[in-house]
């Protein structure tokens, strides 16, 4: 018997089945052309992507590898991101490129500032500039 949750979260598409399906889709195959390739029946594939059979370890493998895609995406396991790795942000991207926008020596004036604001929120006492006067 399902419950209403488990049917709110089909309709969502986010159920194995239907990421299962997208990505297939994605790459162009069709269930009869994705089941050739990693050996299984057609019909196997649909059972998959309409929830009435479960997928083995072994093949889930398969399908993501013939997919290019991961195991976690298809199970629909959200990566846990490291703060390391997280790439700047595109607002802050923005605004230094209109750095380079601007007259030489008003680059130099901003980014002596940005020099002096970043050596001052890591904690140490800004260096004393020169005068380029």
């Amino acid at each position: 018997m399902r419950t209403e949750k488990q049917d709110s979260s089909k309709e969502k598409g986010d159920t194995l089945g239907a990421r299962l399906a997208k990505a297939r889709r994605e790459k162009g195959f069709t269930q009869a052309g994705l089941s050739r390739e990693i050996g299984i029946p057609q019909n196997l594939i649909s059972q998959y992507e309409t929830h009435k059979k479960r997928l083995y370890a072994d093949v889930l493998a398969r399908l993501a590898m013939k997919l290019n895609v991961s195991t976690d995406e298809l199970l629909g396991i959200k990566p846990v991101l490291d703060k390391r790795a997280v790439p700047p942000r595109l607002r802050i991207l923005r605004r230094l490129e209109k750095i380079y926008e601007l007259p030489p020596a008003t680059q130099v004036h901003v980014l002596r500032c940005l020099d002096l604001l970043i050596e001052g929120g890591m904690g140490r006492k800004p260096r004393r500039q020169k005068n380029p006067r």
